[in-house]
């Protein structure tokens, strides 16, 4: 059996086979106790069985009509568990610890630009309204496209930030060291979001690589209208 050739060819279930393999281990080594035997030899079973087989959706647990898993063995359930974690039905706390942690970047950096706006007496955008409206209704459009998607729309607005801070930095004087130093670390805190988005799943790859393409170009014209109007 060539290992390399299988992980080349079949990439999603090499993945997801060896998130269970790797989550049985932690799970084994962090609770001193348990059987990582049979859940490490029955990875790619329950990978087959997960991803090409049965009927089921972590939104909406309580399906009537979802398959069921039935497990006698009981030294094999930390396959069972690490498969509900990776396919999402458990949820990830330190992911969500994480995503809060973002939101609080987020609004810090919304109420700093507010507040300079008002003391530098600058209209904002008459366009505000509607980017909010439209900001909105991308983060749950993604989201409802999965997990990958969602995670996606994160790097790929944080990348066109990335550079709209990198050209504001480079055009601000001398005479606004303190603006300059606050787009610094904020871009930096951006481009730790992306970072995470990548790590938790957002690819570029078949369909996904268009959804890259339409969230840049969209951020990018509201960037250009709001300069303008």
């Amino acid at each position: 059996m060539d290992i390399s050739l299988l992980r080349k060819n079949y990439p999603d279930h090499w993945t997801l086979a060896t998130a269970i393999r790797v989550l049985t281990l932690d799970a084994v080594a962090k609770a001193k106790s348990g059987h990582s035997g049979m859940p490490m030899g029955m990875a790619d079973v329950a990978t087959v069985l997960f991803k090409n087989h049965m009927r089921f959706d972590p939104a909406v647990p309580n399906w009537s009509d979802r398959d069921r898993f039935i497990l006698s063995k009981g030294h094999g359930c930390l396959s069972y568990y690490a498969a509900l974690s990776e396919i999402g039905y458990i949820k990830n706390d330190d992911l969500k610890k994480t995503i809060e942690d973002m939101k609080v970047h987020e609004i810090e950096h919304c109420q700093f630009f507010e507040n300079e706006i008002k003391k530098r007496n600058i209209k904002p955008t008459k366009f505000l309204p509607l980017w909010d409206l439209l900001g909105v209704g991308l983060g749950f459009g993604s989201t409802l496209l999965g997990k990958k998607a969602a995670m996606l729309c994160t790097a790929s607005v944080e990348e066109v930030i990335d550079k709209h801070y990198l050209n504001q930095i480079n055009q601000l004087g001398p005479n606004e060291k303190d603006l300059k130093k606050k787009i610094i670390k904020f871009r930096e805190d951006e481009l730790h979001h992306k970072d995470i988005a990548y790590d938790n799943g957002a690819t570029k790859k078949g369909l996904f690589g268009l959804l890259d393409k339409v969230i840049k170009t969209s951020s990018r014209i509201a960037i250009t209208i709001s300069e303008k109007i």
